[in-house]
Parts: structure tokens; sequence; C-alpha cells
């Protein structure tokens, strides 16, 4: 694939209008960053790239079958604000079926994104309010074009 699967599900979390495009909207409400996530704004939504797991090999070829890992990470002013993006979050991933994605003129298709377990909560900050939770899944994506 041209593209990691954090970027892929971050892009499609923005299609869903779970959030907003950093790039093309700076103030933006609920930005979704990949890989990293910036310490401005207070909420905000970024994908990170997790270990996956092997499901096997084909005989017939050697062609390895993986479903690479991606974490989901909400950050809020407060954890009522947190909990509210994330289980919307929550609800679309269980939703997404078969979702088409292009990025920069490769086209990708999400099959599954399979949840690991709830949502996490976690501390965001010592010094404020901001709170977290996060995501743990096993997504299945191939590159179409």
């Amino acid at each position: 694939m041209n593209h990691s699967c954090a970027e892929i599900v971050a892009r499609w979390m923005v299609a869903e209008t779970l959030g907003t495009d950093p790039e093309a909207d700076p103030i933006g409400n609920w930005p979704v960053y990949d890989t990293a996530m910036p310490d401005t704004p207070d909420n905000a939504i970024c994908t990170y790239g997790t270990a996956g797991v092997k499901d096997g090999r084909s005989m017939r070829d050697g062609q390895t079958f993986e479903h690479p890992g991606l974490q989901v990470k909400v950050r809020g002013t407060t954890e009522p604000v947190a909990f509210a993006k994330m289980q919307a979050i929550v609800e679309a991933i269980d939703a997404a079926i078969a979702e088409s994605i292009t990025i920069e003129g490769t086209g990708y298709k999400i099959q599954n994104i399979s949840r690991r377990s709830n949502a996490v909560p976690i501390r965001a900050d010592r010094d404020t309010e901001r709170r977290a939770y996060t995501l743990n899944c096993l997504v299945s994506i191939s590159q179409v074009s």
C-alpha cells in the first residue's frame, strides 16, 4: 500500500464527518491527525499504527494475510466531551463495511474495522481538565487502484 493504515483511516474519518482535515481547515472542529497529535487544539483525534495480526499464508503461492493494527485516540476538553466523540467514532467503526477512500489518486477499500475492546479512558494531561480515550482495532484494507 502507498499509505499507512493510520492515514487511510484518518482520511475515512474526515470523509465520514467525524472530524475535519487540519490541513484543509486549520481551525476546524475536531481535527483528525495521523501518527502524531499536536498539543493544540484541545479537541482532537489521532490515528496510530499498532501491532497487527498475521492470519496465515496461502499454501498455493505463499502470500501472507495480515490485518494491520490501529489505535484511535480522542482528546477532549472534558470527560463528557471526549467520551461523546469516542462513542460517535465507535458507532461509525462498528458500522463500517466496504468503505472506499481515495488518497492522492490511490484508491483503497476498507473491508472492515474490528474493535479489539471497548474505548479505554486515559488521563490526557496533569495540569488541565483535558481527558482522552483510546480504542484499539484491527483493519482489513486493500489497495484497489
